[in-house]
């Protein structure tokens, strides 16, 4: 399943959610569109990504966990 959250603000608005986003990621109360992420303690994988195309700009935090289900796996469970 995906859940997305989006906005639009000044960059004092952006560091203002991005702020009560950390808290709530350090708390363990994260959530998107209500639905809450069960983020764990260690093992994360981040990557923070910038990209620039003329004028247009884009960065991006990406956080991973855990392994994805291989395809054989996946196909598995659909037979199930």
């Amino acid at each position: 399943m995906k859940w997305k959250e989006e906005g639009i603000g000044s960059r004092k608005e952006l560091v203002g959610y991005l702020n009560a986003l950390a808290g709530k990621l350090l708390t363990g109360a994260l959530a998107v569109e209500d639905q809450h992420v069960p983020v764990p303690e260690s093992d994360l994988r981040y990557t923070l990504k910038y990209k620039e195309e003329g004028t247009a700009g884009t960065l991006s935090l990406k956080v991973e966990w855990g392994e994805e289900p291989e395809e054989d796996e996946l196909e598995e469970e659909k037979v199930n």
